[in-house]
């Protein structure tokens, strides 16, 4: 059992049941409970690996020109991992700060944002306001299918869309 074999076992229960309890990702390792806890120390550091194991998926997007498409395809990429792990959106509130593969993708899209000319607290403000939507759009997605509803990702990614570009047009007026 390795850091890499906890997290795929905890990203593939968070998948299967949306939660994250350590007694049913040890006992998908075939381990107890206690054995676990000589390699994570708490259910925080194991939803930050096992967001870590989800985020190593996300395809960023190449830099571009266009820094209001960059940030569009930085939003869809973000989209696309939450959709992927949905139970991984609620899990993530619950942290005090960001993953560090969060983060590390949100300083790659500010540097190369910054060389648009685009401030670099507005660009990371982005990014991390894009994050935020992304978690509450898929939220409410599985919230709306635990109630019956229909096409409640489609739906709530035409929103956070429609929201996107909200923020990118508050930023065009910003941009020098």
């Amino acid at each position: 059992m390795d850091l890499a074999g906890i997290r795929a076992a905890a990203l593939a229960e968070l998948d299967e049941s949306g939660d994250l309890r350590l007694t049913r990702v040890a006992a998908r390792l075939g381990v107890s409970h206690s054995t676990l806890y000589h390699h994570v120390t708490n259910r925080r550091e194991l939803l930050v690996l096992t967001a870590e194991a989800a985020l190593d998926d996300v395809s960023w997007p190449e830099p571009t020109a266009d820094w209001r498409a960059y940030v569009l395809a930085c939003g869809e990429a973000l989209w696309s991992a939450l959709e992927k792990h949905p139970g991984l959106a609620q899990h993530l509130q619950t942290l005090p700060g960001s993953p560090p593969r969060l983060t590390e993708l949100t300083g790659v899209a500010a540097a190369h944002l910054r060389t648009l000319g685009v401030d670099e607290s507005d660009a990371v403000t982005a990014i991390i306001v894009l994050g935020h939507l992304g978690i509450a759009g898929v939220n409410s997605a599985m919230a709306f299918a635990l109630a019956g509803e229909q096409d409640t990702f489609a739906v709530a990614h035409a929103n956070f869309q429609h929201r996107a570009e909200l923020l990118l047009d508050g930023m065009a007026f910003r941009k020098p």
